[in-house]
């Protein structure tokens, strides 16, 4: 574009040269280069912003977070921080919160680890009862890979291992993708498509008891249902939704800080956690957390 646009003021300042049709030539030659010094200038400023973006995009991409929380712009999941929390309201399919904490950085099986804790409910499908849950996952700072986990049942006093392959059995990821930490989800990555809209005025204002205003980016994904993130809020969400239809929210955003986060499974209960047998895990449904 910028070529294009010089090429353009070349051309024009050509024509205007002393000896042409026109009178005055070489002041409005001078004119014009006076005028297109100040546009390349321009242009170089505009060029200057686009690169800085660019880098800071490119940063995300590497990094999977945004650098800043306080943007206008979107630019993908910021980074975890011990006291980050955020509490959601679970609409469908029964009414209630989840909160999901980050509780810092710490060895865990001599790895660097930053530790999540997610609390909210499961179903007992034997009793078909609702229990509290609490899960807290370790995961390496470098990869994201998970690296222990374990679990506080309401109907079973201690603390439990969780095997790393059957964590899915009570988290599934398709359900909750932004349980790995910062990671902005590849499919909410701020190089596709996205609409800007305010939340929750914008974007779903009924009964959200949301104090406060985020600029977030509108995800429509390939089955038609409806995602906005923010950059501005620990973990991105804001708003899930199975459809367009707001009719159709399952969850939203309701709360959220930046300190104060509250651990509640110590080191030593995590380090001597109690063994959880195959059948007792299979008696256990995924948390009710997210869209599907």
């Amino acid at each position: 574009m910028k070529k294009v646009i010089l090429v353009g003021l070349l051309v024009l300042a050509v024509t205007l040269v002393p000896g042409c049709s026109c009178g005055g030539g070489g002041e409005a030659l001078q004119g014009i280069q006076q005028n297109l010094t100040a546009i390349q200038d321009q242009l170089s400023q505009m060029e200057n912003s686009t690169d800085s973006l660019g880098q800071r995009i490119t940063a995300l991409e590497a990094a999977g977070a945004s650098p800043a929380p306080q943007t206008q712009y979107y630019l993908g999941f910021m980074p975890a921080k011990a006291g980050q929390w955020v509490d959601y309201v679970i609409v469908r399919p029964q009414l209630y919160t989840m909160r999901i904490e980050c509780i810092g950085k710490e060895t865990v099986n001599e790895k660097e680890c930053m530790g999540f804790e997610v609390s909210g409910k499961s179903m007992n499908l034997k009793t078909n009862n609702t229990i509290d849950v609490l899960l807290q996952l370790w995961r390496d700072v470098d990869t994201g890979e998970l690296v222990n986990a374990v679990a506080e049942i309401s109907d079973m006093p201690g603390v439990y291992c969780l095997p790393l392959d059957k964590v899915e059995t009570i988290l599934p990821q398709e359900f909750c993708p932004q349980l790995g930490g910062d990671k902005t989800p590849t499919e909410v990555l701020p190089t596709s498509s996205y609409t800007l809209a305010k939340f929750p005025k914008e974007v779903y204002p009924q009964f959200t008891g949301f104090n406060g205003t985020l600029d977030t980016a509108k995800f429509r994904l390939s089955d038609g249902s409806v995602r906005y993130v923010s950059s501005q809020v620990p973990f991105g969400w804001a708003y899930c939704s199975n459809s367009a239809n707001v009719q159709d929210i399952i969850e939203h955003l309701f709360s959220y800080g930046f300190t104060g986060a509250e651990r509640s499974i110590s080191a030593s209960d995590r380090d001597n956690c109690a063994e959880l047998s195959p059948e007792t895990l299979a008696d256990y449904g995924p948390m009710i957390c997210r869209c599907k």
